[in-house]
């Protein structure tokens, strides 16, 4: 993928600078490109607080309200992941899921 934007440097706090490598080893990428991935799927997050800041300084009360919707958008996006990695983990490679042939009851004649 060709960068059309000036590349940044940043130092990672500790904690950060640890997260990043464990993330990078277990998807087997860069992590330079775990923190571009991280970013991304934040864009809509940032974009929000840009306009909760710019907003904040003409109206707080229309911020505040902003800001509110964003916390519960984020709050129900982490909550979605949480359901869908619960789901992934149900599954066991190799073995069709419970309850799909029927119980054996059904089967015996």
């Amino acid at each position: 993928m060709a960068s059309i934007e000036k590349r940044i440097q940043f130092s990672p706090s500790p904690d950060l600078a640890v997260c990043l490598r464990e993330l990078a080893k277990l998807t087997n990428q860069p992590q330079s490109r775990v923190v571009a991935e991280l970013l991304n799927e934040a864009v809509p997050a940032l974009q929000t607080m840009v306009q909760a800041l710019k907003l904040a300084k003409k109206s707080p009360q229309a911020a505040e309200a902003l800001m509110s919707n964003l916390a519960t958008r984020s709050i129900h996006a982490v909550t979605q992941e949480q359901i869908n990695f619960s789901e992934a983990m149900k599954q066991k490679p190799g073995r069709k899921p419970k309850g799909k042939k029927g119980s054996r009851a059904q089967r015996i004649p």
